[in-house]
């Protein structure tokens, strides 16, 4: 990977979070922590159950997902987001 001027992560406060995350090795916890929201959240889907709270948080999972991906300038396919004026 090529050494480039500027930060991966463009946003301050999301650099800050990736760089506790890193330094305190909390990102092996908070990854089980999030893929067990992911598949709660399915869950909670497919069998109908709490179908509002499930559905809530599963778009402002999507948007989490859609905001970090266009604060970086790696990520080529967000580039959609910024054609609909997001």
């Amino acid at each position: 990977m090529a050494v480039t001027d500027s930060p991966i992560a463009a946003v301050d406060w999301d650099r800050g979070c990736l760089e506790t995350l890193l330094n305190t090795g909390s990102f092996v916890w908070f990854a089980r922590v999030v893929t067990s929201g992911e598949v709660a959240i399915g869950v909670a889907l497919l069998f109908g159950t709490f179908t509002g709270g499930a559905a809530f948080a599963g778009a402002f999972m999507n948007w989490s997902y859609l905001t970090a991906c266009t604060a970086s300038r790696t990520q080529p396919h967000c580039g959609w987001l910024a054609d609909v004026g997001c």
